[in-house]
């Protein structure tokens, strides 16, 4: 199985998701979120970093350019809008802005910083919203191979834990009463 066949079925499900609550897209920042739906892991910092996926059609990643590497080599389909410092963020958000139909009703992660979409609230068409329900609702049910890898992941810390308790044998340290 493609590696990235997991990620292609969640990006899936959250445009099938987008759709019937109404939305015409969601927006993230890095995070679990951002992580679960790319399988990149990604800091939240001072620069602006925004994932959006429409409610159909291609995501696009808005990204530092030298934090844009791993979205360019992922085999999901995503278009990435980066920029550096000499040019700044603004014309990273208009490139968006002319690929992207940013109007309508999207949800936005908790996560993203208000600065971030204050580039975005000028344009009268866009309404935004809280989109967590949105975006945990896909996380709470998990796959058949989700459940695998969380099963092996329990069994690996149950015998981690075991093998620890087995190191001290007959001195496990007593709790403290004080």
């Amino acid at each position: 199985m493609d590696k990235a066949e997991p990620l292609k079925l969640r990006l899936r499900k959250l445009h099938v998701k987008i759709r019937s609550s109404g939305l015409d897209g969601v927006i993230m920042a890095p995070g679990p979120n951002l992580r679960y739906y790319t399988g990149n892991r990604s800091q939240l910092f001072e620069r602006p970093f925004l994932f959006f996926v429409p409610d159909e059609g291609r995501p696009h990643l808005l990204a530092p350019n030298f934090e844009a590497g791993p979205y360019r080599r992922t085999s999901l389909e995503l278009e990435v809008i980066d920029w550096d410092d000499s040019t700044g963020p603004s014309r990273a958000f208009q490139k968006l802005a002319r690929k992207m139909e940013l109007k309508g009703r999207w949800g936005c992660e908790g996560r993203v910083p208000f600065g971030y979409v204050n580039h975005l609230l000028n344009r009268d068409r866009l309404n935004l919203l809280d989109g967590e329900v949105v975006l945990q609702s896909i996380r709470v049910v998990k796959s058949d191979q989700e459940i695998v890898y969380l099963e092996r992941a329990a069994s690996i810390l149950v015998k981690s834990f075991l093998n620890v308790i087995g190191a001290f044998g007959n001195t496990w340290p007593a709790a403290s009463t004080s």
